[in-house]
């Protein structure tokens, strides 16, 4: 087993999108993350969600007429609030409690599949601080 350095920044992990029968479409990637973790800020997860919203706009079946944007964070453990730029240059981070279960959106508000992808942006913007409240809350 080899040892990652303190200073080593890496993306591996699941990534991919799938699209269901039932016209779901589900885009993945893990955060960029160090040997402490990833670290998350508020124009981040936008960042992060806005091409998994257009790769899902992409690839929507035809015929769907609405889109219900969610977003998921799985594992928070080793996932706090900072700087993202900071992941590999640092040397302490905190921690939660492993037990803590994903954070993530709900479906509550519909968006016509005609309003894409000029709403793309929005939508990520609003997802991302949402996950953000929620994170907060599980300190």
């Amino acid at each position: 087993m080899t040892r990652r350095s303190s200073d080593q920044v890496t993306r591996g992990g699941p990534c991919g999108v799938a699209v269901d029968r039932d016209g779901s479409v589900i885009a993945f990637k893990p955060l960029a993350r160090d040997t402490l973790g990833a670290l998350v800020s508020k124009p981040y997860p936008a960042a992060e969600l806005e091409p998994m919203l257009r790769l899902g706009h992409e690839v929507l079946p035809a015929g769907v007429t609405e889109f219900a944007p969610v977003a998921w964070l799985e594992p928070i453990a080793q996932v706090m609030e900072g700087d993202p730029a900071d992941v590999g240059h640092r040397h302490s981070s905190g921690m939660r409690m492993s037990t803590s279960g994903p954070v993530h959106t709900t479906a509550g508000a519909k968006v016509t599949a005609a309003a894409l992808p000029a709403a793309i942006p929005e939508i990520a913007r609003e997802l991302a601080a949402r996950i953000l409240a929620e994170l907060r809350t599980r300190r």
